[in-house]
């Protein structure tokens, strides 16, 4: 990569972590339109359990044998896991989500524990997108923007919650689509256009992804660091890191 400028690293960074995220939202697609036991499917090595009544991903290790059919039973055994992959207790930073795929960049995955933050990254970016589809940009959105110095905050959630949808919505809140203006509005200049209230799912989805393209700095920010953990693991390795 001698002669590759940092701006073509970034774009296939970008390239690699945007194809790991379809790759799962495929795998995904595939369980859900399968309405048969055992709603588990793999991604990186890793198996995750989804309940499709809660829309939520949680990995296989956390539960125990049989698995349940469709959905998670709302006792005291399950109810603290609902709550830290799906309620009031879920916590996850930036830095850690992105970090984790610089483990998949440099192939090195398998060396740590990170089942966890993969079943966030995927409540985030893969199932939430699936009812939310503006989030499928602002996900990436924020991350880049918790990406600047001096440096993230302790729980993504904090910026990322209020612009989430409860799968049991019919539709969208107005309070939610409140939420994801006031955001637009803090990190990007133009903000949200003054019909942004009135615009249908799908036309306020394409004008996020508009921002997201337009101001490049918030997922080369959130790349940069992406590419800097799979340097690290790449060195401690002593693996060529590849890109392509």
């Amino acid at each position: 990569m001698a002669n590759t400028s940092h701006d073509e690293i970034l774009e296939k960074v970008r390239t690699r972590v945007f194809g790991d995220i379809a790759d799962a939202t495929e795998a995904l697609n595939r369980l859900v339109n399968w309405p048969y036991e055992p709603n588990v499917f793999a991604w990186h090595g890793m198996r995750f359990w989804f309940d499709r009544e809660r829309a939520l991903v949680i990995p296989v290790a956390n539960l125990r044998e049989p698995l349940p059919p469709r959905t998670l039973p709302d006792t005291d055994e399950y109810r603290d896991l609902i709550e830290v992959y799906g309620g009031d207790m879920r916590s996850e930073a930036s830095d850690h989500i992105l970090e984790m795929f610089g483990w998949f960049l440099a192939d090195t995955q398998e060396r740590h524990f990170c089942t966890m933050v993969a079943a966030h990254t995927l409540n985030l970016a893969v199932v939430q997108p699936m009812f939310n589809p503006a989030f499928a940009s602002l996900f990436w959105l924020a991350l880049g923007f918790d990406s600047r110095p001096p440096g993230p905050v302790s729980n993504l959630y904090s910026i990322v919650a209020p612009m989430m949808r409860d799968p049991s919505q019919v539709s969208l809140t107005s309070e939610t689509r409140q939420a994801q203006i006031a955001f637009l509005n803090q990190i990007v200049p133009s903000g949200a256009p003054s019909n942004a209230m009135s615009m249908d799912e799908l036309a306020w989805a394409a004008y996020c992804a508009e921002q997201l393209s337009t101001h490049r700095h918030f997922w080369r920010l959130a790349m940069s660091q992406v590419y800097g953990a799979a340097l690290v693991e790449a060195n401690e390795s002593g693996e060529a890191l590849e890109l392509e």
